[in-house]
Parts: structure tokens; C-alpha cells; sequence
């Protein structure tokens, strides 16, 4: 494979390694860094709590907007939106060409404790 051929994407411990062939559907966006949030509010022991952030993944990968589409407790809301913000992707593309596309966030917050999946 020529060095032209494709792209590599470096990870903490993994290396991606992109071919570019003619696509006809939108691929991506893949997550490069993730942020975990913040959380200063109080939850009860054993409790579980869900928001869901969409974030607006630029051509440059970068997050554009983000917005919460989905929350258990509003409290949550602006730390996971903070944190949602910070995170870098491989944008998507479409025809070869990176395109603007949205990615959902499902941030699980237990009991003081923070999980996204």
C-alpha cells in the first residue's frame, strides 16, 4: 500500500489505519479523546442517572455545538456538556470529503461515580 494510500490515526494505544476508497455512505464520526466530566452534585447511593449530549463534529474534528438531548437530573447537564465539548473525533466523511456530521454522547453518571458508553 502507497504511503498516499491512507491515512493513520494515532490512539493512546492503538493505531487506526484509514483506507481511502470510494465510499457512497457517510462514515464516522469515531471518537479520538474522550473528557469525563466534572460532577459536583450529590447523588444517592446507588443511583443512576443517563444524559445524553449531541455534539456537532466539524471537518476538523473538533466539537462545534453541543446540545443535551436526553437528561435524568438537570443538574448534570452543564458538566457533561462542558466535557462533551473537550472531545476530538475523526470527523466523517462522505465521497472522501469530511463533512459536518452529529454524534451522540450517553454520559451514565452512578453514584458519584461517572461511565459513558
Amino acid at each position: 500500500m502507497k504511503k498516499s494510500d491512507s491515512t493513520r490515526v494515532h490512539l493512546e494505544r492503538d493505531t487506526i489505519q484509514f483506507r481511502e476508497v470510494p465510499n457512497r455512505f457517510p462514515v464516522g464520526p469515531v471518537p479520538l479523546k474522550k473528557f469525563e466530566p466534572s460532577i459536583t452534585v450529590k447523588l444517592p447511593d446507588s443511583a443512576r442517572k443517563q444524559v445524553v449530549v449531541n455534539v456537532l463534529v466539524g471537518v476538523d474534528g473538533k466539537v462545534k455545538d453541543a446540545r443535551v438531548t436526553f437528561s435524568e437530573n438537570p443538574q448534570l447537564n452543564e458538566s457533561t456538556t462542558e466535557a462533551a465539548r473537550k472531545w476530538e473525533f475523526v470527523p466523517a466523511s462522505f465521497d472522501n470529503r469530511r463533512i459536518e456530521s452529529w454524534y451522540a454522547i450517553v454520559f451514565t453518571i452512578q453514584s458519584g461515580r461517572e461511565r459513558k458508553h
